[in-house]
């Protein structure tokens, strides 16, 4: 598992990346659903915590998704980039403020 940040148009990409069995196109997309594994002798409620994520981060403006790989997964979650914090942050390391 690897987990990683970038700023990609405005935002602040939290990626965190799995080497395990991997993802289909139809598993990516709903893993931030409700759902029942049927294969489980009982089956549990999963997903709801990312579910929750996802409300969460829809509260505050960002995102999250999924994304299927061959070999592994992504889940990425997109955080909207505050400009008061960045000034903030700027301030604190003594850079001379943006436009």
């Amino acid at each position: 598992m690897d987990v990683g940040s970038q700023e990609v148009q405005g935002e602040v990409w939290v990626t965190v990346d799995d080497d395990g069995v991997g993802l289909s196109g139809e598993e990516a997309a709903t893993l931030f659903d409700l759902t029942v594994r049927s294969e489980q002798e009982v089956p549990l409620l999963e997903g709801s915590g990312l579910t929750q994520v996802r409300r969460i981060m829809a509260r505050h403006g960002g995102w999250a998704w999924a994304e299927a790989r061959g070999r592994g997964g992504r889940v990425v979650l997109a955080f909207p980039k505050d400009v008061e914090v960045t000034a903030l942050e700027a301030w604190l390391r003594n850079d001379p403020p943006g436009p």
